[in-house]
Parts: C-alpha cells; structure tokens; sequence
C-alpha cells in the first residue's frame, strides 16, 4: 500500500462496495456524443420569430404575472422574507458604487455576476413596486456595464454574463426607460454581447462545439440578448436564435437522463441555472417555440443538486465545488415546470440557512413549498453519468448519517484525480471531506499543480 494515502485506501473500498449496487445493465458513465445536426420543424427555423411576443417585457416575468407574485409576497411567508430581503439589498445598493471594469488574472467574472445580481434585483423590485429610486440605480449600473471598453470576449463566459445582466434589464424596463437610454442600452448589447457572440458561431468554433458549462451559459445568454432587441434587429436575431439551436445540444447533452452533470454539483447548477433560463425565455418569448434538441436531463437536473446535497447542508463538493451550497433559484422554476416538489422543498431548506436570496428565487416562485420531502422519496440515488452514488439516513433530520461517493472520468472538465472520493455526515458534521477546488487567480501554475486536485488530497 506505499504511496496511498489512508483516506484513498477508504476511498476506493467504498466506492467499489456502493458501486457495487448498480445493476448490470447500467451503462457505464460516458461523456454525451456530439450531436447531430438540429432539425426541427421547417417553420421554426425558417422564421424563428414567427411567435415572438409583441412589446416588452417578454423575458422570463410578464406584466400579468406581476399581481399573482404581489398576491404570493402577501401569502406566503417565504416569498415574504425573499421580498424583505432583496428590498433591503437595492436599499443598500443606493449607496454604494456602480460595477466597474476590473480584471482578476483575465477575469472579469466577478464584475460580470454582480451586475447581473445588482441588475435584476433593482428590475425586478422596481416592476413589483414602481419606486423610481431602484429605476433609477438599475439605469446607473446598466450604464455602467454599456460604457465598459469591452466585456472581455477572450474569456466569452463573462461576455456572456453581461450580456445576461443588460438583456434582463432592458427588457424589464423598458417601457420605463427613455428613447436615449433605450438606444444605448441596445447598441452595448450588441456591440459588446452578440456581434461577439456571432463570430463565434459563424465560425462555429470555440464555446459553440464544447461540451461544458460555456456552452450552455454562452448560448442562453445570446439567446436573451437577442429575443431583447429583436425588434429592432430582426435579422441578427435570426441569425442568433438558429445558430443556438445547432450549438446549444452540444452542452445540453453533456447533462445525463438522470440529470447528473460530470463537471460537479456547483457547474452543474451554474449550467442548469442557464439551461431554465433559455427554457424560460423561450417559452414566454416565443411561446415554447424553438426549444433546442438535448434538453432530456434538465427535467431530473434538479434532482441531481438535492441528491449530493447532504442533511447538514452542506454539498458533495468533488470538481471543484465549494462545500457552502450556493443559491440555486432554478429549483424553484423546475419545481414548478416538472412538478418536482422535492425542488422546491430542497432550495427552501437551503434558503433557511444562507444570507440572502437570488432575484430569481422570488421570479421563478409559486408557491409555499410543503413541509418535508414528498413520502415516497428515495433515500438513495445513483447518477450513472457523474458515476456518484449517494446514501442517507433521512430526508428531513439534520443530524442524519449522509454518504456519497464518486468514480467518474478524470479528464472531465474541472475534475480532479480524486476516483474513489467520499464524504461522510453524521450528526451535523461531515466527519470525511473533500478539500474542493482551489481558487484560480492564486498562481499562474498549471491547475493540475494544485494540491487539491492531485491524488495526494
């Protein structure tokens, strides 16, 4: 046994004993097969736009939603708290400097999440409440982001964040916002969001033909952008709209039938995250119409993220994942969509526990989640295409014992040399760890140098 280390020894005999359980006739773990062309029905991609809604807003939060979330807000005491909540962080805001252009070893990732944080909470509070001093900061911080000298397309995922952030914000006030703002708002997105976006379609290289979180994120984003301003650029948005439907299977289809995503639980909820947003967008922009090939896995997505999600709330954290769960509001949305109650009843344990909520969680929210888990819940689950098993004691007891175990492909994106990897809960504390990912901006080494990605660990 020279050269293993203890916690490998444990390691690889409990993944071979759980592993053990899953019948033969599972196919093993396999990364998804590229795609073939995308050929749905000759009118939809011959006028993508033949249904798009008239006016705006037409992105995710209707005018006619708007009084049944008021109705929610007074209802249930969740949404409740979640309005409190994001109430309070655009009061904060009013006092605190616009985002800025700053880069963090070639990222601009942390600038990019903030306006889109920043953006659709002052939005959506502002169409809830009408209180023009959140108008009027949204405005300031989508100016922001529109006179940045670029959104730094060499690293298109945070090009594809911003322009997340200025279609969300565009849409949902425009009919609040001047002709002048308007028109600089459109010619930031799509100078800097989708001419980007384009280029790389158009030679259908780089994030169009990954098979990873990039993809989804990049393609949902452009999708946005381009359903925003598509009555004003008609033909770009074409031309977006049918170069996402050829490139965007090549990431959906990364996702498993059993909803498992080999990059992890925390890009598996980023990319599920944008996968409910380009579902989401398509069904209220274009009503359903050109929803892309290779959405079969996000309906059990959800399931994934509850699954690895252990009783003391704390994560299965292999790939590169944090042990904190971060807010994951497109449980809401698949709860609702797939009737999965055990989502809502998940993300609402979660909410309990963090500081504050996404936007989303109160846009994409229903209803009271049910107390507890629905009866005939597993207590198990194995994911075949993440190759992770997981096992507890109790659905609703914090103090229950929780396993979960990993075999996996080491090359996956954002993988570690850590097959056979476990963590262990009972009574409240995870007794048996994974160390996660390291940060990325700590060292201009080779990711494969990091301790925590080595075997060692």
């Amino acid at each position: 046994m020279i050269g293993f280390t203890r916690r490998q020894i444990l390691g690889q005999a409990a993944a071979s004993a759980l592993l053990a359980q899953v019948p033969e006739s599972r196919p093993l773990p396999t990364p998804a097969d590229t795609p073939a062309a995308a050929v749905p029905g000759p009118t939809a991609l011959e006028d993508p736009l033949r249904k798009l809604r008239a006016g705006h807003p037409r992105l995710l939060l209707l005018d006619h939603d708007l009084d049944r979330l008021r109705l929610t807000v007074r209802e249930s005491p969740l949404a409740r708290r979640l309005h409190a909540d994001l109430e309070k962080e655009c009061e904060r805001l009013l006092s605190v400097p616009p985002v800025e252009y700053r880069l963090n070893a070639g990222r601009l990732q942390t600038q990019s999440r903030r306006a889109i944080d920043r953006i659709t909470n002052l939005s959506l509070l502002f169409r809830l409440t009408g209180r023009d001093a959140w108008l009027r900061r949204a405005v300031m911080e989508l100016n922001a982001v529109s006179n940045f000298r670029d959104w730094n397309p060499t690293r298109f995922v945070d090009t594809a964040e911003i322009t997340h952030a200025v279609a969300l914000g565009y849409d949902w006030l425009y009919n609040a916002l001047s002709n002048d703002e308007r028109g600089w708002m459109r010619d930031a997105l799509i100078t800097k969001g989708l001419d980007p976006a384009l280029q790389y379609h158009r030679k259908k290289t780089g994030w169009t033909r990954v098979r990873y979180n990039w993809n989804v994120a990049a393609n949902s984003a452009a999708t946005l952008g381009a359903l925003a301003i598509a009555d004003d650029s008609r033909d770009k948005a074409v031309e977006l709209l049918r170069a996402m439907y050829e490139s965007a299977p090549y990431g959906l289809n990364t996702f498993g039938a059993d909803g498992s995503w080999p990059e992890g639980p925390y890009f598996g909820a980023y990319t599920t995250r944008y996968a409910c947003l380009l579902l989401s967008a398509l069904d209220t922009a274009l009503g359903g119409d050109l929803i892309p090939p290779g959405m079969r896995g996000i309906e059990k997505s959800g399931r994934f993220r509850a699954f690895t999600l252990g009783p003391a709330n704390r994560v299965f954290n292999f790939s590169d994942a944090p042990e904190e769960p971060s807010p994951s509001p497109e449980m809401f949305f698949l709860a609702k969509r797939f009737n999965a109650p055990l989502l809502a009843w998940s993300e609402a344990r979660v909410l309990d526990k963090i500081s504050r909520a996404d936007p989303l969680h109160l846009t994409w929210f229903d209803r009271e989640p049910k107390p507890g888990p629905p009866a005939n819940t597993s207590l198990d689950a194995i994911f075949s295409t993440a190759a992770v098993a997981t096992f507890r004691s109790s659905w609703d007891d914090p103090n229950a014992l929780f396993l979960a175990v990993k075999g996996g492909d080491n090359q996956a994106s954002h993988g570690h040399l850590d097959l056979g990897s476990f963590v262990f809960d009972a009574g409240g504390i995870r007794w048996a760890t994974d160390l996660g990912g390291e940060d990325y901006t700590v060292s201009s080494l080779p990711r494969s140098s990091f301790f925590r990605v080595k075997t060692e660990s």
